[in-house]
């Protein structure tokens, strides 16, 4: 298992449970190890939770529909 599928385990194993019992998850907050997950980022919106992800400087985070253009 990779550093970023344990963080991931670890950090779904601590969200899950409060989840369960009703209680709010608070908005999380996570360093780019975890910001690199697309799929703990993709858990984390489909539970509607609130989150701010560290990403690498070569990643691009823009809406999904959002089209590239070129300057002039």
């Amino acid at each position: 298992m990779g550093a970023v599928a344990g963080k991931t385990l670890l950090a779904r194993g601590l969200l899950d449970p409060l989840a369960g019992q009703g209680l709010a998850v608070p908005v999380t907050v996570a360093d780019a190890g975890h910001g690199r997950s697309v799929s703990f980022r993709l858990t984390l919106e489909e539970h509607g939770w609130t989150y701010v992800m560290a990403v690498d400087p070569k990643e691009n985070a823009r809406p999904a529909d959002a089209e590239p253009c070129q300057p002039p």
